[in-house]
């Protein structure tokens, strides 16, 4: 879509519920998605979480790609974090330590018959669905979450730090999570990851805010629809040394974790990350000299070169402005860094929660109206039998476009159908005049969603249209 046909739309959605009153199968194309998982393998928790002296990241991001490998495009892409076995975008896997299920159980004996645990996810759960839309030949979208995860055991008290034992990387607590991803042509692709919770101190090698460097926000303010962009400069790693042997190789990892967010007040119904990009500057000892390597949508590295001295970086995070429910909104930045620093050890920025500044955007300029219509007004209420014709027209005044399929953030429009009604089949009816749009019906509360309207309508529980 055309960036003049979503700057300025006044649009008009019809539809109809009836308060009297599956899925279609998809013809498979030869687009095929495939989904892959951008995490660490370890989080960080302060060594001092027992009795706080320290500002520590208590938020970790995760990415993820969407991609068609196939040979045909792929359509109507939606995305999801959470429990896949279940289907429950936004909540996830549980470890329960009260059991003795070898796949659940949590068998550290410090954290033994202290209930369940289980990531939780930043913001609301919508924001665990992601509609991105079409996916051509070769096309990969990126998308990013953010989650908090437990520290000390349950309850929230310090009978025990999750990390257990200091001195055994073997008893630390560890929790799963999954991405997974569909289209309309049928194909569809799941990954799973776990991290695991780490103690883990601040070094003062290791910097988010170096002397000569400096933070900044290009734009300094945006308005909803526009994107901002965060710049860290010498965002220093130190000497990147051993790590944990994550993945059952045989050799440290020599691993590194570049973090947009930190602190649990951060508010993704204001800003969404949608880019990272920079270039890391490595120096090495043995004549190796300094070797540079870029990078776009990577948020953890792993075989850094064990030959390093110091490490250094230019890390550029982008985010969309959303507007947090059209109102203004102010969100502090607290971007930190993790990194190896010797034999089953990992150490975060020592200058973690310097001031680095806000986000900031302006209200929005677009409003949804909703107005229904009784078909047979009498007193005011709806009677058994009668239809009722629901209107939504979306208006934006503003001279930026309301979002940007480019970066997996096109304009979506979600609406539940309302309690004690059914949907009318074929009643969902749009009018953009400039562009077109794409409706979708899910018949499970919004879990899962298909352009193709169910064989019976009235199943349907929510709708979905795409700008």
């Amino acid at each position: 879509m055309s960036q003049s046909c979503r700057s300025r739309v006044n649009s008009w959605i019809g539809l109809s519920f009836a308060a009297a009153l599956a899925f279609a199968p998809s013809a498979f194309a030869a687009g095929t998605l495939t989904v892959q998982i951008n995490a660490p393998y370890n989080v960080i928790v302060d060594s001092n979480v027992c009795s706080p002296s320290t500002y520590a990241p208590q938020v970790a991001t995760f990415g993820a790609s969407f991609c068609n490998t196939g040979n045909a495009p792929l359509t109507d892409v939606v995305g999801y974090i959470g429990n896949y076995s279940a289907r429950t975008p936004g909540t996830y896997p549980v470890r329960d330590s009260s059991t003795a299920a070898a796949d659940v159980a949590v068998t550290s004996s410090c954290l033994a018959n202290t209930g369940t645990y289980k990531l939780t996810h930043v913001g609301d759960l919508v924001d665990a669905t992601r509609y991105i839309g079409t996916l051509d030949i070769g096309q990969c979208s990126w998308q990013y979450w953010s989650v908090t995860y437990p520290r000390r055991s349950n309850p929230d008290t310090c009978g025990s730090p999750v990390w257990c034992a200091s001195n055994n990387p073997n008893d630390d607590l560890w929790l799963p999570f999954d991405v997974w991803g569909a289209s309309a042509q049928g194909s569809a692709s799941n990954a799973t990851w776990r991290v695991t919770m780490r103690n883990e101190i601040s070094a003062n090698a290791n910097k988010i805010f170096p002397n000569g460097g400096s933070w900044f926000t290009e734009p300094s303010t945006c308005a909803p629809g526009e994107t901002v962009v965060t710049n860290g400069i010498n965002y220093q790693l130190g000497n990147v040394n051993f790590g944990f042997d994550n993945d059952n190789d045989g050799d440290p990892d020599y691993n590194a974790w570049l973090q947009p967010i930190g602190d649990p007040g951060w508010n993704p119904a204001c800003f969404r990350l949608v880019k990272t990009a920079g270039q890391l500057q490595i120096n090495t000892s043995g004549g190796g000299g300094v070797q540079y390597r870029d990078f776009t949508n990577q948020l953890y590295f792993t075989d850094l070169p064990s030959t390093n001295t110091s490490i250094t970086g230019v890390v550029y995070y982008t985010f969309m402005c959303l507007g947090g429910g059209g109102g203004a909104c102010s969100v502090p930045l607290s971007p930190y860094q993790e990194a190896a620093s010797g034999s089953d050890n990992e150490k975060f920025a020592g200058d973690y929660g310097a001031g680095v500044g806000s986000l900031v955007s302006t209200p929005s300029s677009a409003t949804l109206a909703k107005t229904v219509a009784d078909t047979s007004p009498l007193d005011g209420r709806a009677s058994a039998g009668e239809t009722l014709n629901y209107s939504m027209t979306l208006t934006n005044n503003g001279s930026s476009a309301i979002g940007d399929p480019t970066l997996g953030v096109p304009m979506v429009i979600r609406d539940a159908i309302p309690a004690g009604t059914k949907f009318v089949g074929g009643s969902a009816t749009s009018s953009f005049g400039c562009c077109g749009v794409t409706t979708l019906y899910s018949t499970d509360n919004g879990v899962t969603w298909s352009s193709t309207q169910p064989g019976t309508p009235s199943t349907v529980t929510n709708l979905m249209w795409r700008l």
